[in-house]
């Protein structure tokens, strides 16, 4: 049985971006692609990072450069209407994430 290996963009570029904030998404989508073929890692899963909130561009473009062998998990307002949901499938994302506050744990 063959083992799906996947990265989690959120954990890589997001440090990376916070420790080099210069430095662009293609250079370093070069260099992740590099690390991944060596690693035999041909598909990858990336998670919006709460950090950026609702701005699902980057991880967008990410899925963009990989040529079809990315798909997305996006924060999305609970509201947004299905032409939405349709316009990001069509764009690689396959679900969505909830980010739970304490502060919304208490209130709710």
């Amino acid at each position: 049985n063959r083992v799906s290996t996947f990265i989690d963009f959120k954990h890589n570029y997001l440090k990376n971006k916070l420790a080099l904030p210069a430095m662009p998404l293609a250079e370093y989508m070069a260099g992740y692609h590099d690390f991944a073929s060596r690693c035999g890692i041909e598909r990858m899963v990336f998670t919006q990072p709460s950090t950026y909130g609702r701005d699902n561009t980057c991880m967008l473009d990410a899925i963009k450069m990989c040529g079809g062998n990315a798909r997305g998990i996006v924060d999305i307002d609970e509201h947004a209407p299905d032409t939405e949901l349709a316009r990001l499938n069509s764009m690689g994302v396959v679900g969505t994430r909830f980010t739970i506050s304490h502060e919304s744990a208490k209130s709710g």
